[in-house]
């Protein structure tokens, strides 16, 4: 993935938010943004994910992105298995086991009420969602912290009782994956919460 002088104006009278932001993230590379809350890691990943339009840049995602949003839907009524039915309804039973067991994640949890299994175990539910789509780039954003925060997968938690940078980490494909050069420079919002999607055609 490589974003190119990425700058957001959200309104016009106070300013940029961020500017002439470049950067490329490797095959099998991990990167993790670090920064107080309100710094804007949030913002940069959704345009990264091309559900935000840069103000000015190009973003050359190379591949499907997933992209996990920190407001996915922690307290859904279901069960962990209608929320992967929802989410995912033509990815295969044995795909889906395949990558709750790569999380650690007991198949037996998937008839449990969502909202009563812990917190890594909700977010390690929405990610499998994510990763049974076999996305070639991951963007995880942590989620919401609490005083008794769990961290998202490969993410660092923080506290409101000792205030601490928190990260959103963004996850590259195996090198084995092949890379695509479709760029997005004016996309609007396109994906729904855990979703894979594919580059648009064009810039």
């Amino acid at each position: 993935m490589q974003a190119f002088a990425l700058s957001y104006t959200a309104d016009p009278r106070v300013g940029p938010l961020f500017q002439d932001v470049t950067l490329a993230v490797g095959p099998g590379e991990k990167v993790a943004l670090v920064g107080p809350n309100g710094a804007g890691k949030s913002l940069l990943l959704r345009l990264l994910a091309g559900i935000l339009r840069p103000t000015n840049g190009r973003v050359v995602p190379g591949g499907r992105v997933g992209y996990l949003p920190q407001d996915f839907d922690l307290e859904f009524a279901g069960s962990l298995r209608d929320l992967l039915h929802r989410e995912v309804p033509h990815v295969p039973d044995h795909v889906l086991a395949r990558t709750l067991h790569r999380l650690r994640l007991p198949e037996e949890r998937l008839d449990r009420p969502y909202p009563t299994l812990s917190l890594g175990e909700r977010i390690r539910g929405a990610l499998a969602a994510l990763l049974a789509q076999e996305p070639d780039v991951l963007l995880l954003d942590g989620p919401p912290t609490t005083s008794t925060p769990t961290p998202a997968p490969g993410s660092s938690g923080s506290s409101k009782t000792a205030p601490r940078p928190s990260s959103s980490p963004a996850t590259t494909a195996p090198s084995s994956t092949p890379s695509l050069n479709e760029s997005w420079s004016s996309s609007e919002a396109r994906s729904p919460p855990i979703r894979a999607t594919s580059p648009p055609c064009g810039s």
